[in-house]
């Protein structure tokens, strides 16, 4: 794997004029660089649903309706025909199934025009730059760029603050000089990943669907632990 991703640590002077940021370049003595695919997931959750709905031997219903329950998923699953279920409600578990080591972990990001020849991901999660918390990274997406951020468990805040606004744009300046042009700025984004104590959760549990003895499995796969 590390072969076919070209992971490697490497001097960080030996990446100038790959790199542009002069605060990395004075900042940090070495990096990790490795060679990836970046996926626009938007555009790829599309394609998925189209190429389902295209294919004649599958059976695809959309339905929006909400579940107070796993027994009422699974009663609406049974009722349709369905022989599993697969939970990822994410946040909805807390409800749902009761799983109180779930927290939601709010992202906070701007979108900025990407610039031309621009393919490079560049995270920061160690000072002065970045944390854990509060990360600093570029990811190109499709036509934008993704500049970030924040990773803050238990904060519940629906919008972008002034601060993080300021920050973040001041990680574009420093990550990605061509960036903090204003013209380049698109708009604020925010998001709440499930957080999970014990990690993610990927395990079976029967539910029972009515009076009649009737059980059907499901499948549990929630929790995303990090950023982006």
């Amino acid at each position: 794997l590390g072969g076919a991703l070209n992971f490697q640590v490497q001097k960080t002077r030996e990446l100038y004029g790959i790199i542009e940021s002069q605060a990395l370049l004075q900042n940090y003595s070495h990096v990790w660089s490795f060679t990836t695919p970046v996926i626009n997931s938007p555009k790829y959750l599309e394609r998925l649903l189209a190429s389902l709905e295209s294919d004649p031997g599958a059976e695809v219903r959309l339905n929006d309706r909400a579940f107070s329950s796993m027994e009422d998923l699974a009663t609406y699953a049974c009722a349709n025909g369905c022989t599993f279920a697969v939970n990822c409600s994410g946040l909805g578990s807390k409800k749902m199934l009761g799983d109180e080591n779930l927290t939601p972990a709010r992202g906070a990001l701007l979108h900025f025009k990407r610039p031309k020849n621009c393919n490079q991901v560049i995270m920061v999660d160690a000072p002065p730059l970045g944390s854990e918390t509060r990360p600093a990274y570029i990811i190109p997406r499709g036509d934008i760029m993704v500049v970030g951020g924040t990773y803050l468990e238990g904060d519940t805040t629906a919008f972008v603050t002034g601060e993080e606004k300021r920050t973040i744009k001041n990680n574009a300046k420093v990550l990605f000089p061509k960036l903090s042009e204003s013209e380049n700025y698109i708009n604020t984004w925010v998001g709440f990943r499930p957080a999970r104590g014990l990690g993610i959760r990927t395990d079976i549990t029967m539910i029972e669907v009515g009076n009649a003895g009737e059980s059907l499995p499901l499948f549990h796969k929630y929790v995303r632990h990090f950023i982006c």
